[in-house]
């Protein structure tokens, strides 16, 4: 086979290797979040609780944005307990108005945001003849407005302050057919999470150039407190099968979500990441 390039070429380019590693900074300065300002929406339980706790791990100060009061409650005494910088504000996605004030508490409490992790969302299964208006606009609302509208609230806190910060999006892999045995029961589930993806993409395309980097997640099932308490409708059959997502602990998705909050996904912009034990793939254990 010819090669592409001339043995002097090559040559030339020896020692280039070691020089880019000697100016790498050392992993463990990539995942230290010491100083950083995070919000996690939805964070007061299920996959957000997790991730709180990676992020508190690593040194970050947290404010858990959610409107589950007593959940909420018990995080922040359990992270505190543990000498964590964690607060709490009640704070329905729907609205606009408590968006804007959660991103202005989370700068009175801490001086900036670093990172923002939008991972507050509902769920349910209806047939499609009961599928309702005010179903419709829940999906919605939550799950891919919530994100949009607090995702533009802290990029312009990141774009005038500076930061070069990180956007989490939790999407879903029920947006892969393969995923679920319930696709055709989840309609506003499943396009409001489309809806997060396709909404990533065009916020990390925007906010790219500013060094902020956006990614999303499509984590598979888990056990959760919203997994179990999951809006159904009566005619939706009840899938028994030992299925893989449906036995994943929420860490190890919330394991991802903690990287991509990281320097360590700095040339990662516009990813879309399936964290699903290959579900959307058809996979099952």
């Amino acid at each position: 086979m010819r090669p592409i390039y001339s043995f002097e070429q090559y040559g030339k380019m020896r020692g280039v290797d070691i020089q880019i590693a000697a100016e790498t900074p050392p992993f463990a300065s990539l995942i230290d979040l010491t100083g950083k300002a995070a919000i996690v929406t939805g964070g007061a339980r299920g996959l957000g609780f997790h991730i709180v706790n990676r992020l508190v791990e690593a040194g970050a100060k947290v404010l858990i944005a959610d409107i589950a009061t007593e959940f909420a409650e018990d995080a922040v005494a359990h992270f505190q307990g543990q000498g964590g910088t964690v607060e709490w504000t009640p704070c329905d996605v729907r609205s606009t108005d408590q968006i804007k004030a959660t991103v202005a508490k989370a700068i009175e409490l801490f001086g900036q945001i670093d990172i923002l992790v939008n991972n507050a969302g509902v769920m349910g299964m209806e047939v499609l003849p009961q599928v309702t208006e005010e179903d419709w606009d829940d999906f919605v609302d939550v799950n891919a407005k919530g994100g949009v509208f607090f995702a533009q609230a802290v990029a312009a806190h990141m774009v005038d302050q500076g930061v070069k910060g990180r956007i989490v999006n939790i999407s879903s892999n029920a947006v892969m057919p393969y995923a679920s045995p319930y696709f055709g029961e989840e309609l506003g589930y499943v396009a409001s999470k489309a809806a997060l993806i396709k909404a990533s993409e065009v916020l990390a395309e925007c906010l790219a150039p500013h060094g902020i980097v956006v990614t999303c997640l499509l984590p598979g099932g888990m056990r959760s407190p919203g997994a179990f308490l999951m809006k159904r409708s009566p005619d939706v059959p009840i899938d028994t099968t030992s299925r893989a997502p449906m036995a994943m602990n929420p860490d190890e998705v919330a394991r991802v979500a903690f990287m991509m909050a990281t320097d360590v996904a700095v040339f990662a912009a516009g990813a879309v990441i399936s964290v699903d034990s290959a579900a959307s793939l058809g996979h099952r254990l």
